[in-house]
């Protein structure tokens, strides 16, 4: 009979469920008759988790207002103080648990892997008073700036992208014999990437010019058309490569600007980002830790743009620490003269992490079971 591996997340900004899909990827590609994997966003599971059940939608209104985003920072640094963490795991646990209990009575899983330290700190607290009894685990998608519910006790394992998290746990009381480090749930499909030849014929470009990728993501929009401007007119010989996403609107508009422009290719939502990373010579997008971690495992030169959220001052500090890596934040100004000075630079080879960290994830959490 098959074990059964219940994944619980809190789905703000698409973060957690890419660790959650990178996680099941590599289940089922390991233990493909073992293994049943189910992931659930017990933030939307019941309109009763207000007001994580709105978060998706705060996050994103966060990325687009100054003043919400420091409020949101303000929260963030009072609740991870011991005194404001003590309010805040009560306020989560008695917003979550009975919303958590219906899902694993539903499931049944054998083994619970939290990818949220919100879900993490609610487990916690459920297992200090016998409401939670399973095995679970906790796998931590920030690099070094850690809320405290990300510091479950009672996990039976954990996993850390670096040693700074690792210290951090340590001082939020967990047992350093239960983690496991530096891993971080990098998609495994990430290693299947393209060559530079298939990516430059499909897209008609020529393999002798400097070519950077924009990952638009992380951008503003108006920011977004800066930077293009920027680099299109003011740098010579180079290519752009414009992921735009999920905003279509955005895409015709830029697809109509410069649908005569031989040296900009304009993509939408891709599964594939592995390709155009491996295919550029510099890439330009947020701080968020697996962009990080992706552009790393390709060993890239990249311009880093404004974080997000309290969360990713760690991201920064990981990243200033890589010589191929730029930090500009929301200094536009700084592009053109950072991209200048990067290209001109040769690469430093940093191999700091690997493309199976994932599958390591999943095979120690196999031996749980």
């Amino acid at each position: 009979m098959k074990k059964k591996v219940l994944i619980l997340i809190g789905d703000v900004a698409n973060g957690h469920r890419s660790a959650a899909n990178a996680l099941t990827d590599s289940f089922e590609k390991l233990f493909p008759d073992e293994i049943e994997i189910e992931t659930v966003d017990v933030f939307t599971v019941s309109r009763s988790t207000q007001p994580f059940y709105s978060a998706d939608s705060t996050h994103l209104l966060i990325t687009q207002n100054k003043s919400v985003e420091a409020f949101a920072n303000f929260f963030f640094k009072f609740f991870n103080t011991s005194f404001g963490y003590d309010l805040f795991k009560w306020f989560a646990s008695e917003r979550l648990s009975k919303t958590i209990v219906s899902i694993l009575e539903e499931e049944k899983p054998d083994v619970v892997i939290s990818i949220h330290p919100i879900v993490s700190g609610a487990l916690n607290e459920m297992k200090a008073d016998g409401r939670f009894t399973k095995k679970s685990v906790t796998v931590i998608t920030d690099l070094i700036t850690l809320f405290r519910g990300w510091g479950d006790t009672s996990a039976d394992l954990l996993f850390a992208p670096t040693t700074e998290a690792v210290n951090n746990l340590v001082n939020f009381g967990v047992d350093i014999n239960k983690i496991k480090f530096p891993l971080f749930p990098i998609n495994p499909r990430m290693k299947n990437y393209q060559s530079k030849d298939t990516v430059f014929s499909s897209l008609n470009l020529d393999l002798n010019k400097t070519t950077v990728l924009l990952t638009g993501g992380g951008f503003g929009i108006e920011s977004l058309k800066k930077a293009i401007g920027n680099i299109e007119k003011k740098i010579e010989n180079i290519q752009l490569i414009l992921i735009a996403g999920k905003n279509i609107n955005f895409k015709s508009y830029l697809e109509d600007k410069y649908k005569n422009h031989k040296g900009i290719r304009i993509l939408g939502y891709v599964n594939n980002m592995q390709d155009f990373i491996n295919a550029s010579d510099v890439v330009i997008g947020k701080p968020g830790p697996a962009t990080i971690l992706e552009f790393e495992l390709f060993n890239k030169k990249a311009i880093l743009t404004k974080k997000i959220g309290e969360q990713e001052i760690g991201n920064i500090a990981y990243a200033k620490s890589n010589p191929n890596f730029r930090y500009i934040g929301e200094d536009w100004g700084m592009l053109e003269e950072t991209l200048k000075e990067l290209i001109s630079e040769k690469v430093e080879n940093t191999s700091r992490r690997s493309f199976d960290e994932c599958d390591q994830i999943t095979k120690e959490i196999f031996k749980l079971l």
